[in-house]
């Protein structure tokens, strides 16, 4: 009797096992459903890491990807034919249709479709109050905005919580306070440059240092920590000491690992969000910080970026990209070897590109016919038709040569000459050696950088 009783309780734990083993599926079917022919490829990225976890063909019959995923995924998806993407929540075990019309790609989920409003609506706010948010005045009204912003994006997330699954009701209400305190930390931080004592970033209280899904939005626990490792010092003392400041601020050691490669990567890619921290940025510092996290699983993020650092810096070999011209013909850069090359990084779509093009263009005008120098209005638009468009009205008389890279500030430009935002101005010499990957913008400064490399050439 006792051995029938341990066998049904056997048989019943096996049960169990095979029930809770189906319920918990990791893989994600993602099925697209194509109105539009134009888009050849579709990529889904994940977010967190910046990685192309997948890739679908529209070419073919069957168009759907199998996602084996242990962990929510936090994405981008997107084709090289767009400039947009369209962020989505992907939950393990729980498939998706992605719907690509001749305008939009989105996708049939509740949860990804709130998150686009997430964003309408910070838009929506910044048009209402942007005389009072970008006046420097009335911190306390500001915050007071945005706090009413998180109740009514709260009441909404709630108002659908029994269409949501579980934990797509935790994401969403995550990144309803992260996104908002994302913009908040760039108000107190970089557009108005408050103090960290100030009561303006009591908000930062709020902010669950261990929270599961703060990969998505890890900056800002890294400003958060900042602020407080600022109240306690007057200053940033090194790179090293405010990594030590990470690893004491969260009990979770992934999150640890995650933050501090994030840190170490911002202050490299994106130095002028980090003010407070460039007096320390200095080449050794960072190298003795990054040989601490040999070991760490998340430092392979940072291999591309540090490559990309090192290739672009004064007299590195510049890398020989092939781009095309208007009429398709296929150029490289090593085409114009013998003049010094100087190249304006932008695209159709970059408001300050489009700003900064008539000064680029007179100085371009200006070495037309000089025969030591080439001008290269180098465009990273996906949409081919919108570059040649806009590149003939925008320079009618042709100064310089316009060309393309597609999607090139995806490929070639970051990944070799450290590119993080356009516009970007690069000086190349006549030997092919960078000068500088990072000119000032057009204007006098500009011009005595060409005309000292002139001299020397």
């Amino acid at each position: 009797m006792k051995n029938h009783s341990l066998s049904s309780f056997s048989i019943l734990l096996l049960l169990l096992v095979l029930v809770f083993s189906c319920d918990l599926k990791k893989e994600s079917v993602i099925t697209v459903q194509l109105n539009d022919s134009s888009i050849d490829t579709l990529k889904i990225k994940n977010i967190v890491t910046d990685e192309v976890v997948a890739i679908i063909p529209t070419n073919v019959v069957l168009l759907e990807a199998k996602l084996d995923i242990s962990e929510p995924l936090y994405a981008a998806i997107g084709s090289d034919q767009s400039e947009n993407s369209y962020l989505s929540i992907i939950i393990p075990g729980h498939d998706k249709l992605i719907i690509i019309d001749s305008t939009s790609i989105r996708t049939n989920s509740l949860a990804d479709s709130l998150e686009r409003y997430f964003t309408k609506s910070l838009n929506f706010l910044l048009a209402r109050h942007g005389n009072l948010i970008f006046s420097g005045k009335g911190e306390d009204e500001v915050l007071s905005i945005f706090d009413s912003l998180i109740q009514t994006r709260s009441r909404v997330i709630e108002g659908y919580k029994n269409r949501l699954t579980n934990i797509e009701y935790e994401i969403l209400n995550y990144h309803n306070r992260a996104k908002t305190y994302s913009f908040l930390f760039f108000y107190g931080r970089y557009i108005r440059s408050l103090n960290a004592k100030d009561s303006f970033f009591s908000f930062i209280n709020t902010i669950d240092n261990s929270n599961t899904y703060a990969k998505t939005q890890p900056n800002n626990l890294l400003y958060k920590f900042e602020i407080e490792y600022l109240r306690i010092n007057d200053s940033i003392q090194s790179t090293g000491s405010f990594v030590s400041f990470i690893e004491e601020q969260t009990a979770n050691d992934d999150l640890i690992d995650f933050l501090k490669i994030i840190y170490l990567k911002e202050i490299i890619e994106s130095p002028d969000y980090w003010q407070k921290h460039q007096q320390i940025f200095i080449a050794d510092d960072i190298k003795e910080a990054l040989n601490k996290e040999g070991s760490n699983p998340y430092k392979y993020l940072l291999d591309k970026i540090l490559s990309s650092y090192y290739s672009s810096r004064k007299g590195e070999l510049a890398y020989d990209f092939e781009a095309i011209l208007q009429d398709s013909t296929i150029v490289r850069l090593s085409d114009y070897k013998g003049k010094l090359v100087l190249i304006d990084v932008w695209a159709t779509w970059c408001g300050p590109c489009i700003e900064h093009r008539p000064d680029f263009l007179e100085i371009a005008k200006k070495y037309k016919d000089d025969e030591r120098i080439q001008v290269l209005m180098l465009s990273v638009d996906k949409s081919l038709n919108k570059w040649k468009n806009y590149s003939a009205k925008s320079n009618p008389e042709s100064f310089g040569e316009e060309i393309n890279i597609r999607d090139g500030l995806n490929k070639v430009l970051r990944d070799k000459y450290f590119v993080t935002g356009i516009p970007t101005y690069i000086l190349i010499d006549d030997k092919g050696f960078i000068i500088d990957a990072n000119l000032p913008e057009p204007s006098i400064k500009m011009e005595r950088i060409i005309e000292e490399a002139l001299k020397n050439k």
